[in-house]
Parts: structure tokens; sequence; C-alpha cells
């Protein structure tokens, strides 16, 4: 997944649009990373009580 992530930030950086599959799959993977942040996050928080 990483390859792909790196791929698609090069299309970007270079002017070029990465194919859509690609872009679905790096978003989504982006998404997935965020949300995993802020669930440990918040279980972190609520956890010191």
């Amino acid at each position: 997944m990483k390859k792909m992530t790196v791929h698609a930030v090069m299309d970007r950086v270079a002017g070029e649009r990465p194919g859509a599959p690609r872009a679905a799959a790096v978003a989504a993977s982006v998404g997935v990373a965020a949300a995993v942040v802020v669930y440990k996050a918040l279980r972190h928080e609520s956890g010191a009580e």
C-alpha cells in the first residue's frame, strides 16, 4: 500500500492525475489511518481517568 501511495503522490507532484482506482485506494487508506489515529487519541484520553 505504501508503494501505491508514493506513486500517487509522485503523480500529483509531477502535475499528472493518478488513475481512479489508485486515487480511491490511497484516499481510503489515508482515511483509515486518520481514523486509527483519532481512535487511539480518544481511547488514550478516556483511559487516563
